[in-house]
């Protein structure tokens, strides 16, 4: 799955939008405790003051009010900081990927060295190990270099 550009453009607009409507949020929950509650003064509008067994009381109606503004707004900050997680995640993830660069080994070459054409194959593709070879042909170089008086491959190339 891809992500244009564009859908990322409108998630950003979107949390641009939720960063606006959350202050309006909070200031709603702030203004709503401060009448209720009675804070910073005067009369609250509590409603009517009938009371049977099975009713909540005024009171009990207005905490239960102010609790569900309050899970209202814990919920809405505890979904934006997963978000905010969730993007500074992402972000390290990008500038994690964007330097990584997948490592091969060199491939086995032998070509130029002296005794290739009796010793080598020009199309190994073995990962070289020593000396810019794969171990069977460091091998067979080793003993033809042997066999001929020649010094090993190791010591001349200055690999080990």
């Amino acid at each position: 799955m891809t992500i244009s550009a564009r859908a990322l453009h409108n998630t950003a607009h979107q949390l641009d939008v939720i960063a606006n409507d959350l202050d309006i949020v909070r200031e709603h929950y702030a203004r709503e405790r401060a009448r209720v509650d009675g804070y910073p003064g005067g009369a609250t509008d509590a409603g009517p003051t009938r009371r049977h067994s099975g009713e909540l009381t005024t009171t009990e109606v207005i905490a239960a009010q102010l609790e569900h503004l309050r899970h209202n707004l814990e919920y809405i900050e505890a979904s934006l900081n997963v978000i905010v997680v969730t993007t500074a995640h992402v972000a390290r993830a990008c500038r994690g990927a964007v330097g990584t660069r997948i490592t091969t080994p060199p491939r086995c070459d032998g070509r130029g060295l002296e005794g290739f054409d009796e010793w080598g194959i020009p199309d190994c593709d073995m990962p070289a190990t020593k000396a810019g070879l794969c171990g069977n042909h460091y091998m067979a170089c080793y003993r033809w270099r042997r066999d001929h008086g020649r010094p090993v491959l190791a010591i001349e190339r200055g690999d080990s």
